[in-house]
Parts: C-alpha cells; structure tokens; sequence
C-alpha cells in the first residue's frame, strides 16, 4: 500500500517541486502574493465604498453589494492566482541559484521512469516508433536495428533539464545502462547546452558507442555548465539486434570534476 501511494505521488508530482528549494520558493510566493492579494482586495473595497456614497437609496445599495461582492471576490482570487505563478518562477530560479551556490551536492533530476516524464523519443526519426523507443516496466527501451533509424542507424531519447541548470556550476550525470544478451545495439551517454554556433558544448561518454553488458553498468559524465542555463541530455543509439534499457537518470550538482568511469 505504502510503495504504491509513493508511486502514485511520483506520477503526479513532476520532480522539481520535491527539491527543497522548491518548497522555500513555493512558500516565499505564497507570502508575496498573499501580502498583494491583500493590497489588491483592500484598493478594490475603498473603491467599492466611495461608490456606495455615490448611490442614493439603501435598497440600491444592498443590491450593489449583492451583485458585486461576489464577483470582487472572485476577481481577487484569480488576481492572486496570476500572481502567484508570475512571482513564483522567478523567485525560484533565484533562491536554487543561491542554495545551490552553498551546497556541495545536490540532486537536480532523478528520473527511474515510473512514468513518461516528457523525453522526446526517436529524435532523428523512426519507421516504428512504438517499437524502437519507448517507455516499458519502468525502463527507457531501444529496440531497434538500424534500418528502423534511417538516420544512419542512429537514434535515441532526450531530455532538457531547464531547472537548476546555472552557468559555471558543475554537473555530473549518471544512468544504468544494459542489453539483452548477444545484442549488437550500441550506446553512448551525450550532453549538450541548448545552443549553437560558437556557443556550443558537449561532452559524451564513452567516446565511442560501446555494447552494454546484460548484468549492466552505471556510467557516469560530467558537465560544465558555460552557456544557456539548460542541459540537453542524450541517451543515444545505434541500431542493431536486440534491446537497450536504460534506468536510473540522475543529475547532480557538483563542487569539484571527477574523471568519469571507464567502461
């Protein structure tokens, strides 16, 4: 019962907003637009009061409250609403900046694909979409040989990592990677910055695609953050017999460059 509440709330729950800077944003927004929902609500009651002095008769004033109250009410609470989306974001990125700042490590995503968590999947094309990368048994699957890729044989999933992403910190990311047995498909975990011409990064481990054992490994490669405040992370493929299943993506925020693994 208690793994699957857990898992209930990792499918509704997308994972920024379990990190602790999100919940000091999430109640620094909650004050703001609580202290201007409440500005907003007394601005709107002077001026309902100067209009009542405007109306002649109580009768017509009780109908004017009857008929406006409600609707002011209403009106402050979706203005309260739009504030608290608009303060919020930016506040967020600004206290992560700082909190990060002082940690020496900090898990920024953590993905075990219980759930589609949005990656865009056979990005360079498919001629069997549902078969050659999909989402199965808590795994990110490749099962594809490399006439079902025409891009090459190459394809593979994606995903941009927008939140807690801050130029000139250094981020190390890591995920469990295996095959079936005598599978020809090959992998390679590639990162990049969202962005091009001069400005482009990447990094990519190994430097070669490799043939993942059917026990698995966990491969780990770092990222420097230099440009764009985003991560583009890469699981990539090259087509072949058999299946490739990924689990366990995580991102963390580092101090200090470790020498990834060799495989």
């Amino acid at each position: 019962m208690k793994k699957m509440i857990i898992d209930i709330l990792k499918k509704i729950i997308p994972f920024e907003l379990k990190r602790g800077t999100s919940i000091v944003s999430i109640i620094i927004a909650l004050i703001i637009t609580g202290i201007l929902t409440k500005l907003v609500d007394f601005i709107l009651s002077l001026i309902i009061k100067g209009l009542l002095k405007l109306l002649p008769s109580i009768s017509e004033k009780l109908l004017y409250i009857l008929q406006y109250e409600i609707k002011i009410n209403i009106l402050v609470l979706i203005i309260g609403i739009v504030l608290f989306i608009i303060i919020l974001f930016p506040i967020y990125r600004k206290v992560d900046k700082f909190i990060l700042k002082k940690k020496k490590r900090e898990l920024i995503f953590d993905d075990d694909f219980l759930t589609d968590m949005g990656w865009t999947k056979n990005y360079w094309g498919s001629t069997n979409k549902s078969k050659t990368n999909r989402i199965e048994n808590s795994y990110m699957i490749f099962e594809a040989t490399q006439n079902e890729w025409p891009e090459k044989g190459y394809s593979g999933a994606y995903y941009d990592i927008t939140n807690g992403i801050f130029n000139g910190n250094v981020y190390e990311v890591s995920c469990f990677v295996k095959s079936d047995n005598k599978s020809t498909m090959e992998f390679q975990l590639w990162l990049h910055n969202i962005r091009s011409g001069p400005d482009y990064y990447e990094v990519k481990y190994p430097d070669n695609l490799f043939i993942p054992t059917a026990k698995g490994i966990e491969i780990k490669l770092n990222f420097n953050a230099i440009s764009s405040n985003a991560m583009r992370i890469h699981l990539h493929c090259k087509g072949g017999i058999g299946r490739i299943l990924v689990d366990y993506v995580k991102v963390h925020k580092i101090q200090t460059y470790e020498t990834p693994q060799t495989v």
